[in-house]
């Protein structure tokens, strides 16, 4: 009997630091992935992108994320700004604009259903595609 109680308590043991070091693991994975400067991939989330953003030499392009996950874009596209409104969606370090309309007069807006952005860092977000005169690699900052 004495020997089926040490062998209880050895496993109880057993289980018990197999949950602490698994419990350790996961934290130290989730602080990981959320650190960005030492080149980890960082998920972004709402609070990191909500706000204001304006192309540096044209004020008029903005693109304003709301904390709903709504967004508005004052597109330039040449003869003038479009303003596009939507939902967006965030996906690892890039936000996708959800484009629900199709604008037959523009080229890059055509049949265009998400537009693509990657996150810089806390304050800049660069266009990843043309969308009319706003050319890939522009940059948009808070």
């Amino acid at each position: 009997m004495d020997k089926i109680e040490s062998i209880v308590a050895l496993g109880i043991i057993v289980l018990i630091l197999v949950v602490f070091f698994a419990v350790n693991i996961s934290s130290d994975d989730i602080h990981l992935t959320n650190n960005i400067d030492n080149g980890y991939v960082r998920n972004v989330v709402a609070d990191d992108v909500t706000g204001s953003y304006s192309v540096k030499d044209d004020s008029n392009s903005k693109l304003l994320l709301n904390e709903d996950g709504t967004y508005s874009l004052n597109l330039n596209i040449c003869s003038g700004y479009l303003e596009l409104k939507g939902v967006y969606e965030l996906r690892d370090k890039n936000i996708y604009l959800i484009n629900r309309t199709s604008y037959e007069d523009y080229e890059n807006l055509r049949e265009n259903e998400e537009f693509h952005f990657l996150v810089v860092d806390d304050n800049t977000i660069k266009l990843d595609e043309n969308l009319e005169c706003e050319l890939q690699g522009t940059l948009f900052e808070k």
